[in-house]
């Protein structure tokens, strides 16, 4: 990883609102925390939890650089996480 890489934090937003935890956003958060852990980038990628979006009916949703991503599930997500390291 460049320096410069190492310098800028990014992070990832999961909904946690009623929609997304019916539809998978605890399965989501805990495969990117382990795939973090895992790539050793859990201090460059942040996972953020937030309240609802309002995005209820395209649950579970993820926002990443300013993009909204929905209907997401784990392999969705995994490829989000991995696109960013």
């Amino acid at each position: 990883m460049s320096k410069e890489k190492d310098d800028q934090q990014q992070f990832i937003f999961i909904c946690n609102g009623k929609d997304c935890k019916k539809n998978g956003c605890k399965d989501i958060q805990k495969a990117i925390k382990i795939e973090l852990k895992k790539k050793k980038q859990q201090k460059y990628i942040k996972l953020i939890k937030t309240k609802c979006t309002g995005k209820c009916k395209k649950a579970p949703v993820l926002i990443v650089k300013e993009q909204w991503m929905t209907e997401m599930n784990v392999p969705k997500a995994l490829e989000v996480v991995n696109s960013m390291i």
